[in-house]
């Protein structure tokens, strides 16, 4: 059997092939302003994934009009494993003047996050429910608790990325790779005992990565990719956490949390 004519194809885990779609939600923050999910799945299945990752445009002239959502999902997928993951793209916009950019943007994640809660509470409804299909909007979905996987090298439970440019098309093509919120210096300072690592630990750790790699790059010397970033970040808890509960309310028919 071969894929549907006309649009991309995927297998299911009956070895079932369906149509892929890549899924666009507009959506209020907890402000009130436009923002978008995006994510690849199911042509007919709008619900969406539950495990995260904040992009933060803050140039004034970035707005969900002109970021092309599809084309920057497929740019992150590009050279990287990032399509085998179940996750969606949470897109926000949020103008800043230079230098304020990562405190903004760290501040309206935390509220965000405060008002929405994070997913244990679409898996805890899920696990409570009767099964009943569910078609009405019930609400966004919540962020992930915690990006912390492994505890004895891990220090950062928060991460969004930052892109600085109008068009992420354009310029360097890289964006702010921002962990926040860490452990307790007591847990770190145990963590590290006797090891090369500082004695404090930092409120915030940034680097920069590169959206896609460019036309002429030696397609041997890959670097440092979103993409891959978050392909990294999001294996254990997709395997383990997310994606159980997605593929049991997908088989219930629900089309929101």
């Amino acid at each position: 059997m071969s894929a549907p004519r006309g649009g991309r194809g995927g297998m299911g885990l009956m070895g079932r092939i369906y149509r892929l779609k890549t899924h666009v939600i507009p959506f209020k923050d907890h402000r009130n302003s436009s923002a978008l999910m995006v994510f690849e799945g199911k042509e007919s299945c709008s619900l969406p994934y539950l495990f995260s990752i904040a992009i933060y445009f803050t140039h004034p002239g970035a707005s969900p009009e002109s970021v092309s959502p599809k084309e920057l999902l497929e740019a992150l997928q590009r050279n990287t494993i990032l399509n085998s993951r179940r996750i969606r793209l949470e897109l926000f916009f949020l103008p800043s003047a230079p230098g304020t950019e990562q405190e903004n943007c760290i501040e309206h994640y935390r509220a965000e996050k405060l008002a929405r809660g994070d997913y244990t509470r679409q898996i805890q409804a899920l696990q409570t429910s009767e099964g009943a299909q569910r078609n009405e909007a019930e609400g966004l979905p919540g962020f992930v608790p915690t990006y912390i996987d492994d505890r004895s090298c891990e220090f950062y439970h928060g991460l969004l990325y930052i892109c600085r440019d109008e068009d992420w098309r354009q310029g360097g093509q890289r964006m702010d790779y921002v962990l926040f919120d860490p452990i307790s210096q007591e847990q770190y300072a145990e963590l590290v005992e006797g090891l090369d690592e500082p004695e404090t630990l930092a409120p915030s750790y940034t680097t920069q990565k590169t959206i896609q790699m460019g036309q002429n790059e030696d397609p041997h010397e890959v670097p440092d990719l979103v993409g891959a970033s978050i392909a990294l970040v999001a294996n254990l808890k997709t395997e383990n956490e997310t994606n159980p509960a997605w593929y049991e309310a997908e088989s219930r028919g629900w089309s929101s949390w």
